[in-house]
């Protein structure tokens, strides 16, 4: 990516192609982001953290090419110059979605899921060094912060929060705020929350353990058991069952009192990740 007007435009067109995908098509049509209260449609919103074959192949197939060639320039993105990058957040935010979350898709239960990390929350932290996070939509404001979530390193994870905090404060001032849009910023500020809590008490994501095929500590083992527990009983709070987990190293049986149903069976594979990898 040289900064001719050649390939500005064509970083220009990228950016668009990218969002109109992920954020709902026509959002991004404009040569100006959408206003920045504007809310995305509820089931565009579901479909960026949920497990599906059929969403992943699709990305696959119209994004898996961007992924390395956004890899491959993504220097030439992060030096380009100020004027570029002010005038079209959308192409930086376009190339950190293509490195941030894509992945996530296409390469599910692999280590190449999280390969892109580093270069993407490079791309954020040169959006918030010229403030330019700011022109962007809030809903798309915190798809600048996600790669702070994504990090192991609990600074990143305290500038995460610190960031989500800021997005809801300033849409608590925006009159144009719609519910949803504020729900959806306060539901954004509270993940941070929940992944900096993982960070500062493992120093890492047991989730990534078995896919890294790094070894899990006790405290990290019992850990995803009971998140497991948590998926597998889910709608049936204040029941008590006993559970016997199908790992691949080990069959461990959890029992509490109060048994109100007999027995469930979590298999192996629950250990992988049902949801979009953090």
């Amino acid at each position: 990516m040289s900064t001719t007007i050649a390939s500005k435009q064509k970083a220009i067109q990228f950016g668009q192609r990218v969002l109109n995908f992920w954020f709902s098509n026509g959002r991004w049509s404009s040569k100006t982001p959408p206003p920045k209260y504007e809310p995305v449609d509820e089931n565009v919103q579901k479909s960026w953290f949920m497990s599906s074959k059929d969403y992943d192949e699709e990305i696959r197939k119209e994004f898996e090419n961007d992924i390395q060639l956004t890899a491959n320039d993504y220097y030439q993105v992060l030096y380009m110059d100020n004027d570029h990058l002010k005038q079209h957040p959308e192409h930086t935010l376009a190339c950190i979605i293509c490195l941030d979350q894509f992945p996530r898709n296409i390469y599910r239960s692999t280590p190449k899921a999280f390969s892109y990390d580093r270069k993407a929350k490079e791309l954020s932290m040169i959006m918030i060094k010229y403030n330019v996070d700011k022109q962007l939509p809030y809903i798309e404001q915190g798809f600048v912060y996600l790669p702070f979530q994504h990090s192991e390193i609990l600074e990143d994870h305290d500038l995460s929060v610190k960031y989500c905090e800021n997005v809801l404060d300033e849409g608590k001032n925006d009159e144009h705020l719609t519910d949803d849009v504020y729900d959806y910023l306060k539901n954004f500020l509270e993940f941070a929350k929940q992944h900096r809590d993982i960070i500062q008490k493992f120093g890492r994501f047991p989730h990534r353990n078995l896919i890294l095929n790094r070894i899990a500590t006790d405290d990290e083992d019992n850990y995803l058991k009971m998140e497991r527990l948590k998926i597998h009983t889910k709608g049936r709070e204040g029941t008590t069952v006993k559970v016997t987990f199908g790992d691949v190293h080990n069959r461990d049986t959890i029992i509490q009192t109060g048994l109100q149903f007999d027995h469930i069976n979590i298999p192996a594979e629950a250990a992988r990740y049902n949801n979009k990898p953090v």
